[in-house]
């Protein structure tokens, strides 16, 4: 795992460490005179630990609501305002329950206000709660049918339900409102998805990435949609180029809360917008100039030091996590990107602290408990990082992705700690959970042949080229295990095999054999020959091998990249052809060379084979000696 630093967006300006106090008595907030409004309660806040100018703005908010709400007869469009108002800034700090009471209230008393329904369906699709959140989208479209932002999230909100048509005909209304919606496209892709109809999906996934390069994270759900197509070679490609930037969509609303903020805090959400465009030097002058108004503000600090960390200014940075944590020592953000920068510089005594109190924060976060495992194994402590992420498989809401990463986990550490029993049955663990990962079936079938189970390695190495048939070096990784497994004609099968399929091939031409390529024309992998090519001069099974054969092909190949190795396969053909003079001059040729380049073991093996063509015997399986 490397050490880059986790890049950690806030959706939202909030600190970590904020908290709700109780709920004010479940009383009704206006008189309960017939046909008044009931409104519910919104909970006091604790904001002593905001800066003073945002616990000055909050507490001013409150007491104007309060007044209203004592008035003997306050006017509805005025409270229902206050309500909506107070309700904005609870959500910018992120006091969702108060935010969330506010709105409700505030549409209450102005059910004609589209305002107060759109903001009533961000916070309840912030908490979860999708029927609320739909029927607040719902009341937002009746009210303005034309908003694209308002069908988008309705959209949305419907496919979080799984509820898949009411949300593709919310998707094609925002379609109609706009026609080049990356949104739009991206929710119709996951309509289709979910429907089974890939083709389609796959449509409007490139769709909306033509729209909006920029949003990696579609081509996740490109890859899924590939991977279900059987194209695993696109599929990877696709996967490989997700970096979580999600689609965008012109949202007035939610966009111009920042303007409700102090300006320190305003900044803040300023900077963290310029920063995941990528914008750096505008978003470290903006978290400067926050720092500047407010030093205590620690989101402020932390930001700056993830911009800072961003452009490679790593020790300031790490002063910055430090001084965040200075002033909230549980910022959990803080501690993990701290660490990583120590990491990152070569620190990793102190950064493993960081790490292990990232994980005790939250137990659950799976990155930082890996994090944290890695610096423990890093620093020799492997049984400690082992016990990490052991207590990670007891965690009673673990879901099977993260387990499976866990186990995936738990098997190299096991590895590296010498225990390949143990790293095996984590691996089989992780692949009876998701029997479709392919890099944790390849570590299962590495630990499986170093610890000599050769047939069960082939077995899963041969899983993965069922699932990538282009997969050359798990084809290569098959091929061997079977021929130590002494499975030689199989090897020699699934080779062919693929070398038939690759680039290059020509139709009807014996595998592995091929004329002089044009210039440019790509060829079949030089891996899959030269091991064919041995297969054919040195198998046991005289049924296997055939010298002509072996030696045209090891000779082709020995043109295309002159190396020891490959020199010692034309050696191997010849002999098998009987030329045992030709043989020996290519062999000594490849001691001379080994003896250059002063490889031990290349020459001690070199002069057994040299021995060997001398009297005359061709050489058999020499992937049991090395």
């Amino acid at each position: 795992m490397n050490h880059r630093p986790a890049v950690r967006v806030l959706g939202t300006v909030v600190l970590g460490t904020m908290v709700l106090a109780s709920v004010l008595a479940a009383v009704p907030l206006t008189t309960p005179e017939a046909g008044a409004p009931q409104l519910v309660p919104v909970p006091r806040t604790v904001v002593e630990q905001l800066a003073a100018g945002d616990q000055a703005q909050l507490l001013s908010r409150r007491a104007t609501l309060d007044r209203l709400l004592a008035a003997p007869a306050p006017e509805a469009a005025a409270l229902a305002d206050a309500f909506g108002r107070a309700g904005v800034l609870y959500l910018l700090y992120d006091f969702m329950d108060a935010a969330t009471a506010c709105f409700e209230n505030a549409s209450v008393l102005a059910p004609a206000s589209f305002e107060w329904a759109y903001y009533r369906g961000v916070t309840h699709r912030d908490e979860g709660r999708l029927v609320a959140a739909e029927t607040a989208f719902e009341d937002a479209v009746r009210l303005r049918p034309e908003d694209l932002a308002s069908q988008l999230r309705l959209a949305r909100v419907r496919a979080d339900r799984l509820a898949w048509d009411p949300a593709e005909k919310a998707f094609r209304a925002a379609l109609a409102l706009d026609p080049k919606s990356a949104a739009a496209f991206e929710g119709l892709g996951r309509v289709a998805m979910a429907r089974g109809d890939i083709d389609e999906a796959i449509r409007n996934f490139e769709r909306a990435l033509a729209l909006q390069p920029e949003a990696t994270a579609v081509h996740h759900e490109l890859g899924m949609a590939w991977r279900e197509k059987g194209d695993m070679a696109r599929a990877r490609a696709h996967l490989a180029a997700n970096h979580h930037q999600e689609v965008r969509f012109p949202d007035p609303l939610v966009d111009g809360l920042g303007s409700a903020l102090k300006a320190p805090r305003e900044l803040v959400r300023a900077g963290t917008r310029v920063l995941a465009a990528g914008d750096f030097d505008t978003a470290l002058a903006l978290f400067r100039q926050a720092v500047a108004e407010d030093p205590k503000d620690a989101l402020a600090r932390y930001n700056l030091g993830r911009a800072l960390l961003e452009t490679g200014a790593t020790e300031e940075a790490i002063g910055e996590f430090q001084a965040a944590l200075a002033v909230d020592p549980a910022y959990s953000d803080a501690h993990v990107n701290l660490a990583l920068a120590l990491a990152g510089a070569g620190r990793l005594k102190q950064a493993e602290p960081h790490f292990a109190r990232a994980a005790t924060l939250d137990p659950l976060d799976l990155d930082a408990r890996r994090n944290w495992a890695v610096a423990l194994a890093q620093l020799g402590r492997l049984s400690q990082a082992l016990e990490v992420l052991e207590a990670l498989l007891d965690a009673p809401t673990i879901g099977d992705a993260t387990a499976v990463q866990v186990h995936a986990d738990l098997g190299r550490l096991a590895l590296q700690a010498g225990d390949s029993v143990a790293a095996i049955d984590h691996f089989e663990a992780a692949v009876a959970l998701d029997g479709e990962n392919l890099d944790v079936r390849r570590a299962l079938a590495g630990a499986l042949g170093r610890s000599g189970r050769f047939a069960q390695a082939a077995a899963q190495f041969r899983a993965v080229v069922e699932r990538a048939p282009d997969d050359v070096e798990s084809r290569f990784g098959a091929a061997m295990a079977l021929l130590l497994a002494g499975r030689e004609a199989e090897a020699r099968a699934l080779l062919e095999a693929g070398i038939e399929a690759q680039p290059g091939t020509q139709p009807g031409a014996q595998p592995g054999v091929q004329p002089r390529a044009q210039p440019g024309t790509p060829s079949p992998p030089l891996p899959l020959r030269h091991l064919l090519a041995r297969v054919l001069a040195t198998a046991r099974d005289a049924q296997v091998r055939d010298g002509v054969r072996a030696l045209a092909l090891a000779q082709a190949i020995f043109r295309q990249a002159p190396s020891l190795d490959h020199a010692e396969t034309v050696a191997m053909a010849l002999a098998e052809t009987g030329d045992f003079e030709a043989a020996i001059r290519w062999q000594t040729r490849g001691l001379e060379r080994a003896e250059r380049l002063g490889r031990a073991a290349a020459i001690t093996r070199a002069q057994r084979r040299l021995e060997q063509y001398r009297t005359g015997m061709a050489l058999r399986a020499p992937w049991k000696d090395g």
